[in-house]
């Protein structure tokens, strides 16, 4: 090994913890990973990292691995190089970063929110949690591990960011979405300003996991077999929940339509045929209780099959039971390149 190289590999075990630093002197082929990562880093020219820097980021971060060596073998090291950069505030990798990453995020969030100005502005809210520097806390772009490509580990943050955006707006823009043409076929054609404003209202009185039941059936198109192994649930108990789901919002787009008209509104309670005309049960697995989202690098790992089994089954348990991770998921499937998981998520 050259000796810049090999003063790489002494960094990295001086930032990696003596315990980590005794496995990865005694691993066969470590010196050769971490010369195969400063090496791509060194790759990126104008954008490169200064190699020392990057060898001292490279150790802390294998430190809080539980097997250095196989994160090094699985290892990003170009795109953890870029966004090293980027945390740095070299001109040329956040040029790069904007060119193989930033552009490629239209169709994931426009999966979110069809309006370009919607996405524009999320872009924006991103490039400057990415990029601006703040004093009282280092880059988010440093917490990037390098476990997967890190167009995926920015597109997980971005449609995070989308959704919040997109609750901000409020429910209209949702159901906005709902209603759009090729929908809700159920919903009649005539009186169209009237009709869409009854079923914006109806579809905000839903709860959210079963708005994303509706949006992914009807909008996004997705099968009840596909729907029903990311829920974790049978087909036909599936397909019986979207029933009842188009049932109560049939029934509540008429009532909300009469409202609206001054029409007689009959007798005006719930419908018993509807055990949830007062609001349905969250659709998820009895007994699964709702967790704190993974982060970002967490997500990751899951969908590049880089955790443990242990690891893998608890944030596919997480994940089939909340509506805004499945619908990052989902929004991930707009990419060039869809993530492993997503096209065969792990079993529960």
């Amino acid at each position: 090994m050259h000796g810049a190289d090999s003063e790489s590999f002494e960094r990295v075990l001086q930032s990696v913890g003596e315990r980590s630093a005794a496995r990865l002197r005694e691993a066969p082929g470590a010196r050769e990973a971490v010369e195969r990562a400063v090496s791509l880093a060194a790759a990126l020219q104008g954008a490169a990292p200064e190699p020392g820097a990057f060898a001292r980021h490279l150790g802390g971060l294998l430190s809080r691995t539980e097997d250095p060596m196989l994160a090094l073998e699985r290892l990003h090291a170009r795109d953890l190089a870029l966004a090293f950069s980027c945390a740095q505030g070299l001109p040329a990798a956040c040029a790069l970063l904007e060119q193989e990453v930033l552009l490629k995020l239209r169709v994931p969030l426009s999966r979110i929110h069809p309006s370009p100005a919607f996405v524009d502005e999320v872009l924006q809210v991103l490039r400057a949690k990415l990029l601006m520097t703040r004093v009282e806390a280092p880059s988010r772009l440093l917490g990037y591990a390098g476990t997967g490509p890190l167009l995926y580990w920015v597109s997980i943050s971005a449609v995070r960011l989308a959704l919040r955006m997109r609750k901000a707006l409020g429910e209209e823009s949702q159901a906005e979405v709902l209603a759009a043409p090729g929908g809700l076929g159920f919903v009649l054609e005539e009186a169209r300003g009237h009709v869409r404003a009854a079923l914006i209202r109806a579809v905000a009185s839903l709860n959210d996991v079963d708005r994303v039941l509706l949006r992914l059936h009807f909008v996004e198109k997705l099968s009840l077999e596909r729907m029903a192994a990311l829920f974790g649930l049978h087909k036909s108990t599936l397909s019986r929940r979207l029933s009842v789901v188009q049932a109560l919002l049939k029934k509540r787009t008429r009532r909300a339509l009469a409202e609206r008209l001054s029409l007689p509104t009959g007798s005006g309670q719930p419908d018993a045929r509807h055990p949830g005309a007062a609001g349905l049960e969250p659709l998820r697995p009895a007994g699964r209780a709702r967790e704190s989202c993974p982060d970002e690098n967490t997500l990751l790992g899951y969908a590049s099959e880089a955790l443990d089994p242990e690891g893998t089954a608890a944030v596919h348990q997480h994940v089939v039971g909340c509506p805004e991770c499945w619908s990052v998921l989902t929004a991930l499937g707009g990419l060039e390149t869809p993530l492993h998981a997503w096209q065969r998520p792990a079993d529960a």
